[in-house]
């Protein structure tokens, strides 16, 4: 099983392999997504995956998802909001005091817990967060930096946040990007490296902020990114090696020439754009 929760603009992308899902269930079995349901209308609140034993993810999630509905139920119900930033920290705080007294009773019954969840959240007015919970059940804040959680087999892990500072990703930077298509490509290049990982992406699911509806709204971009995602892929791992391989053959002096020209390339679309 593979993650992804990276920030995107004023949402946050969640990802997760293929080999995540079970033929029997609708669901991947390291994501769930938290969805308070009342009054004939849904309000999403938050997005959870993980990587370890499915047992005890299982229950790592429903101590999230409960947490999440009673803040919602003796608070957000009353305005129908989800929570701001410091009720945010309280949220996770909670979290990881019942996640710790869950690992201490496993600890007890001598199981070891080796499980990690990362936690996707949104505030009322649009301002991603996103949480990780190491092994030991501590939560630390991934949304300023580096601004995404990567969950898996270790080389598959490494090969992707690798891959992510070379491509000099930044959260601050990441509404002009397609966070979807660079989800996918993660997907497909750690499957490369570790046969845990299937290619192919099993959902990816996208919670942001809609400036008309003023509100938090979430989505399955799945088949939007599946449609294309092999030709796209293709063609990006083919510009990767060309410039690569022109790079090698033009030369120190061409070399510049060829980055300055991307680079105007770039600036000279995005004030067309602007």
């Amino acid at each position: 099983m593979f993650s992804i929760s990276i920030i995107w603009g004023r949402g946050i992308l969640v990802t997760v392999d293929g080999r995540s899902m079970d033929p029997g269930f609708p669901e991947p079995r390291n994501l769930r997504v938290i969805i308070y349901h009342g009054d004939g209308k849904d309000k999403p609140l938050a997005i959870v995956s993980g990587y370890g034993d499915d047992s005890i993810l299982s229950s790592l999630f429903q101590i999230a998802e409960d947490v999440m509905i009673e803040w919602f139920d003796t608070v957000g119900s009353r305005s129908w909001r989800n929570p701001g930033d410091m009720e945010i920290r309280r949220i996770v705080s909670q979290i990881e005091e019942r996640i710790l007294e869950r690992y201490r009773d496993l600890k007890s019954l001598g199981v070891t817990p080796d499980t990690q969840v990362s936690m996707a959240l949104l505030t009322q007015d649009g301002s991603p967060k996103l949480y990780h919970f190491n092994e030991k059940g501590l939560a630390s804040p991934r949304h300023d930096a580096p601004g995404y959680v990567l969950l898996g087999p270790l080389s598959s892990v490494s090969i992707a946040e690798a891959f992510l500072r070379a491509v000099g990703y930044s959260p601050h930077e990441s509404a002009g990007l397609n966070v979807g298509l660079l989800s996918a490509f993660l997907v497909s290049l750690a499957s490369e490296v570790d046969s845990e990982v299937f290619p192919y992406i099993g959902d990816s699911i996208y919670m942001r902020y809609d400036p008309e509806e003023k509100d938090v709204v979430i989505g399955s971009i799945k088949d939007q990114v599946y449609i294309k995602m092999r030709e796209r892929i293709e063609r990006r791992r083919e510009s990767l090696k060309l410039l690569w391989r022109a790079m090698d053959i033009l030369g120190d002096e061409k070399e510049e020439r060829v980055i300055r020209f991307l680079r105007g390339s770039i600036e000279g679309s995005a004030q067309k754009q602007g």
